[in-house]
């Protein structure tokens, strides 16, 4: 059974008693517009706590995130700096430092002979860059705080963590290099019908970005990474998005 993390009166809209307008309410503003913003500590000092304040701002803009009449989000997603502290321990690597790793989450073909194809091009596009595979793992998720039918809706999330060349680049040039093999396999991926399905969703040695069919109080209780403790940035920007073309 699905837990609502903020907490809300999920009766129907009807079912429920009208809330007082405010006195500088105006419904000629209201807007069908996707739900964004971010959450950053000014001293740039990583801290969990970033995304436990996302968490609690994502509960604020449901009403601008698309959902089917099952429950299914239209999508939504957090774009957040690399932990050093968190991907030292699914390393195992204790030295592991910013600007010496990236990290690449991508959702991959259905099929076993299109995920492995996919992770050849994935691999040997960083290998050819120099960039030797650290850890590969599927990003954990919750499903219990989503609805059955979102649930079945999830497509799971492949995190490759690749070392910088060695010697390391400056960070300019290893932003460059990162790109370069990301548009190398968009460019090879997309055409090929055999990889339908490959798509990135982050390859950076900056930033990952973790999204899904999700409604935007789910999206920090179902990627169970984001309730480490050991998981902490300084910046994370989030977006619900609301289907203005459907």
């Amino acid at each position: 059974m699905s837990v609502d993390p903020c907490n809300r009166d999920v009766r129907p809209r009807d079912a429920r008693e009208s809330a007082p307008r405010a006195a500088l309410y105006d419904p000629e503003s209201e807007k069908s517009s996707c739900g964004v913003g971010f959450i950053t500590r000014k001293d740039g000092v990583a801290h969990h706590e970033v995304i436990t304040l996302a968490a609690q701002a994502l509960c604020s803009v449901p009403h601008r995130g698309g959902i089917s009449a099952t429950g299914v989000g239209d999508g939504g997603g957090v774009s957040m700096d690399l932990s050093q502290s968190f991907f030292r321990k699914v390393t195992g690597i204790d030295d592991l430092r910013l600007g010496r790793f990236c990290v690449g989450n991508f959702f991959l073909p259905e099929s076993p002979a299109g995920a492995a194809a996919a992770t050849a091009l994935i691999e040997s596009t960083m290998a050819g860059l120099g960039m030797a595979v650290l850890t590969v793992r599927d990003v954990p998720v919750d499903e219990s705080v989503l609805r059955p039918a979102s649930a079945a809706a999830q497509l799971p999330i492949r995190q490759w963590i690749f070392a910088a060349p060695d010697p390391c680049p400056p960070p300019a040039e290893l932003d460059l290099l990162v790109q370069q093999a990301l548009l190398h396999i968009e460019a090879v991926g997309y055409p090929d019908p055999d990889l339908a399905g490959l798509y990135p969703l982050s390859l950076s040695a900056r930033t990952q970005v973790l999204k899904g069919r999700l409604s935007s109080p789910e999206v920090i209780g179902y990627f169970a990474d984001l309730a480490d403790p050991d998981h902490a940035v300084h910046t994370i920007y989030f977006h619900t998005r609301f289907s203005t073309n459907t």
